[in-house]
């Protein structure tokens, strides 16, 4: 499965930075994903390929500055870790990005949880 990137994801991925993606739709645990930046430019590239090792359920509440994983609201320092985790610099930058409520799946690939 192709899972697809903004260019700005490339060195975090490539760097081991980002452990994990947010993601709208559930992906099976043992699926093959290879992570794709610039996915239609002629430069498109497969930055990353490993196995989806587990799934989380995510809510993001921006206006309220909250985030649930599993139903359990993560604290300051867990808010900032998931933040880092996903490839954002900032919390504020995380922020940007889920600039509406938003309710999906964290796609693990490494033994990080929340």
């Amino acid at each position: 499965m192709n899972i697809n990137y903004k260019k700005e994801m490339e060195r975090a991925l490539a760097n081991g930075v980002k452990l994990h993606t947010i993601r709208q739709k559930p992906i099976a645990v043992g699926t093959m994903m290879n992570h794709i930046v610039y996915p239609y430019h002629k430069e498109r590239r497969c930055v990353l390929s490993n196995f989806c090792t587990s799934t989380q359920m995510i809510t993001i509440e921006p206006s309220l500055r909250t985030i649930k994983v599993d139903g359990m609201e993560l604290s300051k320092v867990n808010m900032e870790r998931l933040s880092k985790n996903d490839g954002f610099e900032t919390m504020e930058d995380f922020w940007t990005f889920f600039n509406e409520p938003y309710q999906g799946m964290i796609i693990h690939w490494t033994d990080t949880r929340y």
